[in-house]
């Protein structure tokens, strides 16, 4: 019987472990999108300004499509960047 109650309370405790991790990756993911999501506005707002001469015969949507393509293309090259790196 003890060694029952004994698993059971390791079980117990397993679980609010495993919960209090998923919890803090959770909030850990969250603040990491935000901060990207933060970033990124950071990214295409410094862009824009570098190319206003060059992007202002553009309609305004046609200036965000383009800003937009081009951070997204910084970060898939920053992204095979890494990996690269990574393998070294």
């Amino acid at each position: 019987m003890m060694m029952y109650i004994t698993n059971q309370y390791f079980l117990f405790i397993i679980q609010i472990n495993t919960k209090n991790n998923m919890d803090v990756k959770i909030r850990r993911e969250q603040k990491m999108k935000n901060s990207l999501i933060q970033n990124r506005e950071k990214i295409q707002k410094a862009i824009m300004a570098i190319f206003q001469d060059e992007v202002q015969t553009l309609s305004s949507d046609l200036q965000s499509i383009l800003i937009d393509d081009m951070v997204t293309a910084f970060y898939n090259r920053l992204s095979v960047m890494k990996k690269i790196q990574d393998r070294n």
